[in-house]
């Protein structure tokens, strides 16, 4: 869709002026005003796609300080291969590009609202961060890698079917008719504090545990109560269950209580909480809300088998999980727009980020403006519903909104791969030719096109270290002459359109091999974004004027998308006074960049050391990290439901 942001694309300005700046924020509003309307009015379920799978391998672990106070982490080194399409003009195909960085399997769906349905999908997600653990232990086995039972538990109390007796003043949870095993894990899981714990890795005298442990410091007091069926002598009560039998045991309980949507919508705020981890946020979960008329459903066969089925995709669950760069790249990516280029990314995020949420119907509840988000969000790129799901369960939006409004949002090559929904201008290859005549008669080129050559693979070295991709998604403005670009960008003059092609991921492995994961080309396509009618009866209003709106979001993105072309480049390019711009203000300042390291093309990178330190926020770290850190887990805390 035409928004008609980019209406001063001349090659001599930056900033924007008055009337495109109005112009843009009228078009913005009204794009997400609608879709703010229809995210109110309507819920979904959408399906994601394939990730490569953690293999039962042992991969190579390194362990790494991530903090000034010594906290440490490992990470398992892993990287996606994009090679470049061939044409006649062309001689790059053997030529890649490698990103460190890892997605989905069969999922989806938001829950409708049921006042018959209990709602215990913090619960179930607790249950969920306990198998993702133990098939991270299972798979990998690990040095020291082992899941146990602490001293820790919640209180229990079995029955005979008919009397009830109810312990203490917390929350009593009916876990139906199990054995003292099961009932055992589920006393661990609800226990206050940490109730179990999965070691991944013992280094170096650290422990490492399992990115989805959790302490439920701020937890309301939990009670477990069932019916025994007694003991099998061939289960250990003391001994935690395998992945496969607490996932049955969890899908025998979301029958028990009709919580069928719940186990899925479950598992994708599970997936979040590695995440949480990378932003140094609390898991807000919803506070568990029973209903008395509880109707048990019979776990048909075949349902039980497609729940069972899913331990054959955990895996990939974990791949996904635990490789938050992805999951925090795309979520981001859902607000970015390819015709929102740097210089009015604050016009066209200011609507959805600062307008809506003060509007009357979202104003006087933060999470039913959060949910409308997750809605619109689905809408714009339902390939991510399920994490979007995840996110508005678990509480992450906020953080995901945070980074979308700095401008600069992370970014990972692997997202754009994995779900097919485009995070970046560099994600999509444009149309036509590169090339075009101007009115003096010379040749010209968009510089969104210049910088997507500059990043596409060349067989010949030229002393430019265009090696990993920009921090900012959105695309620089103007156009530039022919003669002012690089020669790998003139050798394109006579070329149709390239796009890298994600070839496969590769797993480092213990024993000195690598293990790749190929993936079948799909075909990349311009996605444009769908063209929305406004209600007849809105139920959100346009505000009636403009107090403020901060220029801070297009400042940086339009810094750090020419700052990555100049970091790398000869200079400034002659006669283009958009490099003279305010806005962009030393960011080709040479004394903050030195020549990369040269060797692994993962590590070549244009930033000094002390620019790459400053930017890791942002981008640079892109390891898969199947573990957590050597100190304690998670904090979560428990959210009172918003309806």
């Amino acid at each position: 869709m035409d928004f008609s942001l980019r209406t001063e694309d001349h090659k001599d300005r930056l900033q924007p002026s008055a009337s495109a700046f109005e112009l843009a924020i009228k078009h913005a509003r009204k794009y997400w005003f609608t879709l703010a309307d229809d995210a109110i009015t309507r819920l979904e379920s959408s399906i994601i796609c394939k990730v490569p799978a953690l293999p039962i391998s042992r991969l190579v672990l390194n362990e790494v300080i991530i903090s000034e106070s010594g906290s440490k982490a490992i990470f398992t080194m892993a990287s996606s291969t994009f090679r470049p399409t061939k044409t006649e003009h062309d001689s790059t195909d053997s030529t890649t590009r490698n990103a460190k960085s890892a997605f989905f399997g069969k999922l989806g769906l938001y829950e409708k609202e049921d006042r018959e349905v209990s709602n215990l999908t913090g619960i179930v997600s607790l249950a969920w961060a306990y198998i993702l653990s133990s098939c991270l232990v299972e798979l990998q086995n690990q040095n020291g890698a082992k899941i146990s039972y602490t001293k820790s538990t919640a209180n229990g109390q079995h029955h005979d079917g008919h009397h009830r007796t109810k312990d203490g003043t917390g929350i009593q949870v009916d876990i139906g008719e199990v054995d003292m095993s099961t009932a055992r894990r589920w006393a661990a899981i609800l226990a206050p504090e940490r109730g179990w714990k999965a070691a991944v890795n013992e280094q170096s005298g650290e422990v490492y545990f399992s990115p989805w442990s959790v302490s439920l410091d701020n937890a309301p007091e939990f009670s477990i109560v069932w019916q025994d069926i007694g003991f099998h002598h061939s289960v250990s009560v003391t001994d935690p269950p395998s992945s496969k039998t607490a996932l049955k045991a969890l899908a025998e309980f979301c029958a028990f209580h009709g919580l069928m949507d719940q186990f899925y919508a479950s598992l994708s705020a599970a997936l979040m909480f590695p995440a949480h981890h990378d932003c140094k946020t609390t898991i807000k979960l919803p506070l568990p809300m029973i209903t008395q008329n509880r109707v048990p459903q019979a776990l048909k066969t075949d349902l039980m088998d497609e729940f069972l089925s899913l331990s054959n995709e955990m895996g990939c669950f974990i791949t996904l999980s635990c490789n938050h760069r992805v999951i925090m790249s795309s979520l981001c990516g859902s607000f970015w727009e390819s015709d929102a280029s740097c210089n009015l990314v604050s016009p066209w995020l200011h609507p959805v980020l600062e307008e809506i949420p003060k509007a009357a119907w979202t104003s006087d509840n933060p999470g039913r403006y959060h949910e409308i988000v997750a809605l619109m969000s689905d809408q714009r790129r339902p390939s991510l519903a399920i994490l979007w799901i995840g996110a508005a369960l678990s509480g992450l939006v906020p953080e995901v909104l945070q980074y979308t409004a700095s401008g600069i949002p992370p970014l990972d090559p692997s997202g754009f791969s994995w779900t097919h929904a485009p995070q970046s201008f560099m994600d999509l290859p444009g149309s036509g030719p590169y090339f075009y005549t101007v009115a003096s008669g010379n040749k010209a080129i968009k510089r969104v096109n210049v910088w997507r050559l500059l990043y596409h693979p060349t067989s010949e070295h030229d002393d430019l270290h265009y090696n990993n991709l920009p921090f900012s998604p959105w695309p620089p403005v103007g156009e530039t002459s022919e003669n002012s670009c690089a020669l790998r960008v003139r050798a394109h003059i006579a070329c149709p359109r390239h796009r890298l092609v994600y070839s496969h991921w590769t797993w480092q492995l213990q024993d000195g091999y690598f293990l790749p994961i190929y993936s079948p080309d799909v075909p990349c396509s311009q996605q444009a974004t769908r063209a929305l009618l406004p209600r007849q009866n809105p139920i959100l209003d346009y505000p009636s004027s403009l107090t403020y709106l901060s220029q801070d979001a297009s400042r940086e993105a339009s810094f750090e998308i020419f700052r990555w072309e100049l970091a790398n480049h000869e200079g400034k390019p002659p006669n283009e006074s958009v490099y003279d711009d305010e806005w962009i203000a030393g960011c080709d300042d040479s004394e903050e960049y030195c020549s990369p390291i040269q060797g692994d093309s993962s590590s070549q990178k244009g930033y000094s050391d002390k620019e790459e330190s400053a930017q890791r926020g942002r981008n640079s770290d892109r390891n898969f990290n199947p573990s957590s850190t050597s100190q304690d887990s998670h904090i979560m805390e428990w959210m009172a439901n918003n309806s």
